[in-house]
């Protein structure tokens, strides 16, 4: 499952806050976890909404904070659609 975490800013998250937490415990459950900020979402032209999303590159992780550095290690943020 494609599971979407919603932050107040990527590059401001920390590891010990409860969202990464919550995304790193379903990430090692096997699902596909993306994190978008708040200012990351987009209206589109066709009347779609998307969002600017990272994901955690490998299955993976030590702790929150192995995971957090994953996703914000990737420079480029990938526009996902939301629905």
């Amino acid at each position: 499952m494609k599971i979407g975490f919603v932050v107040n800013g990527i590059s401001s998250e920390r590891s010990e806050y409860t969202t990464v937490r919550l995304a790193l415990t379903a990430a090692e459950r096997g699902h596909e976890t993306w994190l978008m900020g708040v200012d990351d979402f987009l209206h589109r032209l066709d009347g779609s909404v998307a969002a600017r999303a990272k994901a955690a590159k490998g299955k993976k992780f030590a702790n929150g904070g192995a995971y957090l550095a994953s996703v914000q290690a990737d420079e480029g943020n990938e526009p996902i659609t939301v629905d």
